[in-house]
């Protein structure tokens, strides 16, 4: 109701400005007629703030109809609560992410505290020993071979394995050379999910079988690759497999240091 109250005052006051400026003007023109005296600009000045005055009074009139329209009213309203909405639901989405974010982060962490051998160590091989079980009990892998590499020879050797056949003959590599040496020079993690059936063959009381998935782990010190971790599963790496690993083969560098 006062809605249309004010609707009404506004639309009578339209009317009498619309009336009142053209009675001005009939008026000034019949005065204009009539008198002798030259009125110089005034005319044109007078249309001008005529046109003027008739064109601002329309633009109130069209804005007041719209901001009193109950229907544009609504749609104004509907409007800003669905940005409302839309905001409120883009902060959720953020918070949402940031928790999800800070679970992976603590899921990661746990999972690297897992593997990273705990303990006093004699000397490298009792710690890559305990190593691989580590990582046999987080990624299910079936054998593994540990190189260091030798000053003298400027290769890299087998200094001990895991869970690897007894007859199994395993070749020294150069900086570079086949994907071990790759890794060592690259100093990238490198995970392979399709190897050689000849690659590795495991042997248990079920008969043969067959890893699938391969790792490369270049262990670095002083920005130096002073070993190398290379280990086979049945199961594909999980995501951050990268991640993961990086952050235990740093900390295995500084312990064969530290030995």
């Amino acid at each position: 109701m006062g809605h249309n109250r004010y609707k009404i005052q506004t639309l009578s006051l339209f009317i009498a400005t619309l009336l009142f400026m053209v009675l001005m003007a009939v008026s000034f023109w019949n005065a204009s007629l009539k008198s002798d005296i030259p009125l110089g600009p005034w005319p044109s000045i007078f249309l001008i703030s005529l046109i003027l005055s008739m064109i601002s009074a329309s633009l109130f009139y069209i804005a007041y109809k719209r901001a009193t329209d109950p229907k544009l009213v609504e749609e104004e309203i509907n409007t800003q609560v669905n940005e409302v909405r839309a905001q409120l639901i883009e902060e959720m989405n953020k918070d949402k992410e940031k928790v999800e974010d800070q679970d992976k982060r603590l899921i990661l962490e746990s999972t690297i505290n897992k593997i990273i051998p705990k303990g006093n160590f004699k000397n490298s091989e009792s710690l890559i020993a305990k190593l691989f079980k580590n990582l046999a009990d987080e990624f299910q892998i079936v054998c593994g071979i540990y190189y260091s590499f030798n000053k003298q020879k400027k290769v890299f050797s087998m200094q001990t394995s895991y869970a690897l056949q007894s007859d199994a003959k395993v070749a020294d590599f150069k900086t570079g050379e086949n994907l071990n040496g790759q890794s060592a020079e690259n100093q990238d993690i490198i995970i392979v999910n399709d190897i050689p059936e000849d690659y590795f063959t495991v042997e248990s009381g079920l008969g043969k079988s067959l890893p699938r998935h391969l790792c490369l782990v270049p262990i670095v010190s002083d920005k130096k690759t002073i070993a190398v971790l290379e280990f086979a599963t049945f199961i594909e790496m999980p995501e951050r497999a990268n991640e993961i690993l990086s952050a235990v083969a740093s900390h295995v560098g500084e312990k064969i240091n530290s030995l």
